[in-house]
């Protein structure tokens, strides 16, 4: 079993349009985006930042994980991938995989 994140895809602040691109980072280190419709540069407000996964990270034990994104693998198949913000290192949810719930 996975947790799936569902997030709303952000809205530009200027003209409320969901056409975007990543356009760097901030001095904070943020996420920042530009608008393909006003041209506009935005960040996303703390609510979209992404949320712990609610697995456990196999070196170093901590909570503190977030989804990375997909490894392309042999036959087309797709695999997600996990990351510990503590320790930095990247890997793959067991198949078996227990959930803690964290909070």
């Amino acid at each position: 079993m996975y947790i799936v994140m569902m997030m709303k895809k952000p809205v530009c602040p200027n003209c409320g349009s969901t056409d975007h691109y990543k356009f760097g980072f901030t001095a904070e280190k943020k996420q920042r985006y530009q608008c393909k419709s006003c041209g506009r540069s935005f960040i996303l407000p703390e609510d979209h930042s992404r949320q712990p996964s609610g697995h456990v990270c196999p070196r170093c034990g901590s909570l503190n994980v977030i989804w990375r994104g997909r490894t392309l693998l042999t036959g087309g198949r797709q695999k997600r991938r996990l990351r510990c913000k503590d320790c930095r290192r990247n890997f793959y949810p067991p198949e078996e995989a227990e959930i803690v719930e964290s909070g």
